[in-house]
């Protein structure tokens, strides 16, 4: 489903992030698709913080930022610079 065939390394910075998360997760949905996925990804946040523990929070959260770059990435828009 994903590309893991290879091994990536720790990126440095948000680009380098961004980039790494278009390699493991190409350009296959519709921006509808992604933004659809970011709403999931922080009902799946809202559950970990009111009915779970520390760790899904953090895990949530993580997925929630995988996915707005994704839509970052969608729009043709580099978050380096944004950021940090």
């Amino acid at each position: 489903r994903y590309n893991h065939s290879r091994r990536l390394s720790k990126p440095r910075s948000i680009g380098e992030t961004q980039k790494m998360l278009n390699e493991v997760f190409p350009h296959r949905h519709t921006l509808a698709q992604e933004v659809q996925h970011v709403r999931d990804e922080i009902a799946k946040l809202a559950e970990a913080f009111f009915y779970k523990g520390k760790e899904d929070e953090n895990e949530e959260v993580a997925d929630v930022f995988a996915r707005l770059a994704r839509v970052a990435s969608t729009l043709g828009i580099p978050l380096e610079g944004f950021i940090g």
